[in-house]
């Protein structure tokens, strides 16, 4: 009886309990579908009063941008990012072991290219061609040695060079152009060498010049200047060093050469010299694009072995000239002459300028050379014949390239043209017959000077000693980087009151007009 009693008061107390707790669930869930309610409404009144506004006020794209705020979150990456690369700066370089992985791949870049995976190892092959055709009018006034119309390779050269352990760079360049092969630059570099730079040693170009030293595949006329020839600037064996510096806005060279001895005679057909150079570059601006470069260069002259014998057999030291040389030169001949002297030494100056603007480009050098250590001073009656020679170029391009820049050699390098020249059929879907492209045109002119005059000190042969200079207006056609043809007019003139064989006149002028069709890779 108490049994039944108990049960029935604890099913009667539960049961309470669960009436109690649902009412108040139930409560509480209606007050928070309430508070939901309320605040569904609000937001709903607050978006159809947007939509009023922004129909009655649409705003524009550009007064919603906020400069401030944008100004913040460009300054806050830029800010991340140096810091993440000072953080990598302060890790120390990744190192890389050279050598160890050697299967190379080919590419196209600027002719045939083998690399390996880290670029340690690399062999480039590669070559360029010059083909020339040019006529020439004499004045025969002149007296002026045989001139004709020539054709003919100016140059054609096969060359290999690459890199081996990263740090090894060697070039095997040979010109066929002549008929026989002859060496133009041989040589092997040593790089990244402390205080030095590079170390090279073989046979290439004296550091003397900036037109000597851009490459033949990068000049901008057809023949070097005046005094380039004159005072025999080109390539000897030698040992030098160069390297940039200023975060590669300067550069200085050094180097001691000399010609091979002649086997036969026992007699140096050239001088022992000592160049040094120095580059600068005050302007710098849109890589490249705008730059001012000055330089400044030095060579002595060190004739040793006396007496002095150049390739024609000749004994003594000659400097001669000509105007616009088409092919092997034998059209082209050397119209003015100083010398030959019995010198024991000369010394050279030179002085350089370039100004890049864009499509514009000038470019200035001089070069004074003193003879000295006269062997016999009777025949120059005790002075030292100083002779010295001159140039002012422009050139400007009509389809907006510019002239580039290597700031590691302190010399021009190649042009990159904008749109290569085409001419090819269209598509009947394009409806244009024909497709082309224009590739890159500049204009060009130079006023050339050489002096080769001292008073009382005349050529004893053929040419005359005096003055020569000539103006050559130009149009160079680049079909793409590597290719391009050359127009040159030049009109020379020859002033001169010395030398003997060519009769009493030996003033006049020569007007030349050469193409020349270039390429290389």
């Amino acid at each position: 009886m108490f049994r039944s009693m108990w049960k029935k008061l604890l099913t009667t107390a539960v049961a309470g309990c669960a009436v109690a707790l649902g009412g108040e669930f139930a409560s509480a869930q209606d007050s928070d579908l309430k508070a939901l309610q309320e605040r569904l409404d609000r937001l709903e009144k607050q978006n159809e009063e947007l939509r009023k506004q922004l129909n009655q006020n649409p705003v524009s794209t550009e007064a919603g941008i906020d400069a401030r705020a944008i100004e913040g979150i460009v300054s806050n990456y830029l800010q991340s990012q140096a810091k993440k690369e000072e953080a990598k700066k302060a890790a120390g370089p990744e190192y890389k072991e050279v050598g160890k992985d050697l299967n190379m791949t080919a590419k196209w870049s600027n002719g045939i290219t083998f690399e390996s995976p880290l670029k340690d190892f690399k062999v480039h092959v590669g070559g360029r061609v010059h083909y020339d055709m040019g006529w020439h009018h004499p004045d025969p006034r002149g007296n002026f040695p045989n001139y004709f119309d020539a054709t003919g390779f100016r140059r054609a050269r096969m060359r290999v060079d690459g890199t081996f352990w990263e740090v090894f760079n060697w070039v095997i360049e040979y010109d066929f152009a002549g008929g026989n092969a002859a060496a133009t630059d041989v040589y092997i570099d040593v790089t990244q060498l402390p205080i030095i730079g590079t170390f090279r040693v073989g046979h290439y170009k004296e550091f003397f010049s900036l037109e000597e030293l851009t490459s033949s595949r990068y000049i901008t006329f057809m023949d070097r200047t005046l005094f380039n020839e004159a005072f025999g600037l080109g390539r000897r064996l030698g040992a030098g060093f160069s390297r940039d510096f200023l975060d590669q806005r300067a550069t200085f060279s050094a180097g001691i050469f000399a010609d091979e001895p002649d086997t036969t005679t026992a007699l140096w057909e050239g001088a022992q010299d000592l160049v040094l150079r120095g580059t600068v570059l005050p302007i710098w601006e849109q890589d490249g694009r705008c730059l001012l470069h000055l330089g400044a260069a030095w060579k002595h002259f060190g004739y040793s072995l006396n007496p002095l014998q150049d390739d024609d057999g000749v004994v003594g030291a000659r400097y001669r000239a000509r105007t616009l040389r088409i092919g092997n030169g034998d059209g082209s001949p050397r119209i003015i002459q100083a010398g030959p002297l019995l010198v024991d030494e000369a010394d050279m100056y030179g002085g350089e300028f370039a100004l890049v603007w864009g499509p514009l480009s000038i470019q200035a050098e001089l070069a004074y050379l003193i003879n000295d250590g006269i062997v016999n001073p009777a025949a120059t009656r005790g002075r030292k014949p100083e002779y010295w020679g001159s140039y002012v170029m422009a050139s400007y391009f009509l389809t907006g390239e510019h002239r580039a820049y290597s700031r590691r050699s302190g010399a021009f390098d190649r042009v990159k043209v904008n749109e290569p020249f085409f001419l090819v059929r269209g598509s009947d879907e394009e409806g244009r017959r024909w497709l082309s492209g224009k590739g890159a045109w500049e204009l060009t002119a130079r006023w050339d000077y050489l002096d080769l005059r001292e008073d009382g000190i005349v050529s004893t042969g053929s040419p005359p000693t005096g003055v020569l200079q000539d103006v050559v207006l130009g149009v160079n056609w680049y079909w793409t980087s590597n290719a391009k043809v050359m127009f040159n007019y030049v009109r020379a003139w020859r002033d001169s009151d010395a030398g003997t064989g060519f009769g009493a006149n030996r003033s006049g002028r020569v007007d030349s007009f050469g193409i020349r069709f270039a390429y290389d890779f």
